[in-house]
Formats: structure tokens, C-alpha cells, sequence
């Protein structure tokens, strides 16, 4: 396993992503070249498999202006990790229902862009157009962010218990609001 990024690197999310498709030990180039010039983004990856080349070249309007640098790294890093899964879809060919987001909390990015100002619309197209999100999930992040919005705005306090197997202690946290 080669990945070679040119432009902007997102290690983590790559290596992720290349663990659905590939293992690790297989003999695979993957090249990406992120490129960002006139608000448009461009990610061109290459994949070398068993001798065949296969490539994506992805485009999206996307203007920095006025953005957050943390909502530019999430689109620019999904950029990458888009182009990726989608010249390793022509080799092999995995259902990903939440499309390329990563993380163990899904509705964070729903909460994220909605306290960043976007509309419910916007949220969805970002969802659909960025991360790939099936509609399924994203009526189910939707619902998570409603619910957690709604419930725990409203100055509910949240216990943790935290059960330690080392020191068979239990640990009480509190208390945490949404």
C-alpha cells in the first residue's frame, strides 16, 4: 500500500477509507492531487490495481470565503476521501450508507453546520452533494440533532456513569448539557 497526497493531506480519513476497499497488505497506488483555484474544488485520484489504472476526477463549487476553517477542512477532507471511494468503487464495489463521513457521531455534523448558520436545506444538500449520504441516514442524523437539540437545550442534565474494568471503580460524570 502506497498513498501519495499532493495538495492538502488527510491521512487518517484516506487510510480509513482505504481499509473498506483494499487490505493492507495488497500490492496498491493510490495517488491524490487536491487542487483549490477559483472557488471551485478539484480532487483527482489514482488508483493502480493488479496492473489497471483506475481514476476519479472530482469537481465541486465551493467558496472559503466567510467559512469557518474547520467547516473548509471538513469539505476539503471529504472532497478527497469522495474521489477516493469513488476510483475504488470501480474496483470493487461496498455499500456506504452514511457515504464518507467518519466518526462515531453522525448528527455532530448535522449540529455543526446548523450552529454555523445553514439552513435545514443547505445541511441536506451538504449531506447529499459532499458526504453522499443516503436519505435514510440523513433523516436519521436529522432526527438525532432534533432530539438532542430539543431535549437537552432545554438545560436537562445528562449522567455518565463510566464503569472502569481496571480498577473496577464506577465514575459518576455530571453534570453535561447538550
Amino acid at each position: 500500500m502506497l498513498i501519495i497526497q499532493n495538495g492538502y493531506k488527510c491521512d487518517y480519513e484516506m487510510k480509513l477509507f482505504y481499509k473498506l476497499y483494499f487490505d493492507m497488505n495488497e500490492d496498491i497506488y493510490v495517488y491524490s492531487n487536491f487542487e483549490y483555484k477559483d472557488k471551485v474544488i478539484n480532487v483527482y485520484t489514482e488508483i493502480i490495481y493488479n496492473g489497471d489504472t483506475y481514476f476519479d476526477d472530482f469537481y465541486y463549487d465551493f467558496d472559503t470565503e466567510n467559512q469557518k476553517a474547520q467547516f473548509i477542512k471538513k469539505i476539503f477532507t471529504a472532497s478527497c476521501t469522495k474521489s477516493f471511494c469513488h476510483a475504488a468503487e470501480k474496483i470493487k464495489h461496498i455499500n456506504l450508507p452514511w457515504g464518507v463521513m467518519c466518526g462515531i457521531r453522525p448528527a455532530k455534523i448535522v449540529r455543526e453546520l446548523m450552529e454555523e448558520g445553514h439552513s435545514d436545506s443547505e445541511v441536506v444538500e451538504i449531506l447529499k452533494k459532499i458526504y453522499e449520504v443516503s436519505d435514510e441516514k440523513i433523516d436519521l442524523a436529522y432526527s438525532k440533532y432534533i432530539y438532542r437539540h430539543t431535549v437537552l437545550s432545554d438545560k436537562m442534565f445528562v449522567l455518565f456513569i463510566c464503569f472502569n474494568r481496571y480498577t473496577r471503580k464506577r465514575k459518576i460524570y455530571g453534570p453535561v448539557c447538550g
